[in-house]
């Protein structure tokens, strides 16, 4: 059984991949969730690039302060 922690987390997750129908940035996506970055980043965004549903927009500097995410087709 899942607990309502991960059930937010999921909820989040599902959120931001609506909200990533164009590409934005970090701070976006923290201002979208109302959390932490440190949350979003490695939480949220980290586990949905890892699984191939984010892209990145600058794939070879993945802290460049012009990167953006945006949901992969």
């Amino acid at each position: 059984m899942r607990n309502d922690y991960s059930n937010q987390s999921d909820s989040l997750s599902d959120a931001i991949m609506q909200y990533c129908d164009m590409p934005r940035s970090r701070q976006q996506l923290v201002d979208f969730s109302g959390k932490s970055k440190n949350y979003v980043m490695t939480q949220i965004v980290l586990p949905l690039v890892n699984s191939g549903r984010l892209k990145l927009t600058i794939p070879e500097k993945p802290q460049s302060s012009k990167q953006r995410y945006m949901k992969s087709k």
